[in-house]
């Protein structure tokens, strides 16, 4: 996931926050494109 977020930073898009919990073992990153999209990478 981390690759990925990274290739999109690349392509112009912004990390907006890091989803985590306590005991889970997976998360999510919260993202904005160029034109100020949303989504997550999880």
């Amino acid at each position: 996931m981390d690759a990925e977020a990274d290739r999109l930073v690349g392509l112009g898009a912004t990390i907006t926050c890091v989803l985590r919990q306590d005991g889970l073992d997976h998360y999510a990153v919260g993202m904005k494109d160029p034109e100020g999209n949303e989504s997550d990478v999880n």
